[in-house]
């Protein structure tokens, strides 16, 4: 990645360059920080936090407003305290995404039909990065509650509502290989049912909130009302909790940053399909508008 695209980066993370190359968090160097806690290690900046926060806040001027932090992939105490100092609520809490291997395979892991040993070189979110993925090899099942005893922890933690997030259907098929199936389509059907049965699980357990993220609807806005949001509406088949989908523009790796910056200036994925998910049974659309292209209009859509 060159300089000029890296050091705002850095700069917006609270980060730097040393004179001796390291890389700085304020004043001190992450090297010293990974020598004496290991990797991997998560650190934070409080300054920024506090900066964001109340930049945050500032843009409510006079509207009366309390700004609510969701507990979703954080639950770092320090965080939390900081974040409570500030003035923040706590407002939709969830069971620590961190814990999990990845936010797609944390939940094949504990799925049938898929071999863990056969890799397969595929092209993610429409051919933008090709890594080895993991292969579904046979119909799919459950080998069981895949996450019920992170509930059963989480739920009597907290007297808020309780969220917990889900792969969608589409994400999952454009994450993992097929040589089983042989049609997206039918592969992402097989795979909503057991997100389904993994849902209604959950939902009996004490989840106010279940969240399917699908950040592969940027990619494929085509597919995604020919056949992704009627994947997603059969993941959530029968749910009496709250529905909501995730469509974000993907993690900060070099691939997705590229992608972003062909886009143009104005980021309009959403609009294809937006008419799609308004006319859904899903109760909620969570979108990426923060420092990203999105026209704010096209929430009018939903």
């Amino acid at each position: 990645m060159g300089a000029g695209v890296l050091t705002p980066l850095l700069a917006d993370a609270g980060l730097a360059v040393g004179p001796a190359g390291d890389l700085l968090m304020g004043e001190v160097p992450l090297r010293v920080v990974a020598e004496a806690m290991g990797t991997p290690t998560y650190v934070y900046n409080a300054a920024v936090i506090r900066e964001r926060f109340a930049r945050l806040d500032a843009a409510f001027g006079a509207l009366p407003h309390r700004i609510c932090y969701a507990v979703k992939a954080n639950g770092n105490l320090a965080v939390l305290r900081l974040l409570a100092d500030c003035g923040a609520g706590a407002d939709i809490v969830s069971g620590g995404e961190q814990y999990r291997i990845h936010f797609v395979h944390g939940f094949l892991e504990h799925v049938a039909g898929i071999d863990w040993q056969k890799k397969t070189k595929m092209g993610i979110r429409d051919n933008r990065y090709v890594v080895d993925v993991p292969t579904v090899t046979s119909a799919i099942s459950r080998k069981g509650p895949i996450h019920s005893d992170e509930i059963r922890y989480t739920r009597p933690q907290t007297e808020k509502k309780l969220k917990f997030t889900l792969p969608g259907p589409m994400t999952i098929c454009d994450t993992i290989a097929d040589a089983h199936y042989g049609s997206r389509p039918e592969m992402a059907m097989a795979f909503a049912e057991i997100l389904n049965e993994e849902a209604r699980e959950l939902e009996a357990l004490g989840v106010d909130v279940i969240q399917f993220d699908e950040p592969a609807f940027n990619a494929f806005p085509r597919e995604t009302v020919e056949w992704g949001v009627a994947a997603l509406e059969r993941a959530a088949q029968g749910l009496k909790c709250q529905t909501a989908v995730h469509i974000c523009y993907g993690y900060g790796i070099k691939a997705n940053i590229e992608w972003k910056q062909s886009l143009g200036e104005e980021w309009r994925q959403y609009e294809s399909f937006f008419p799609a998910l308004n006319a859904s049974k899903i109760g909620q659309v969570s979108l990426e508008c923060a420092n990203s292209k999105v026209p704010y209009h096209l929430m009018g859509l939903l």
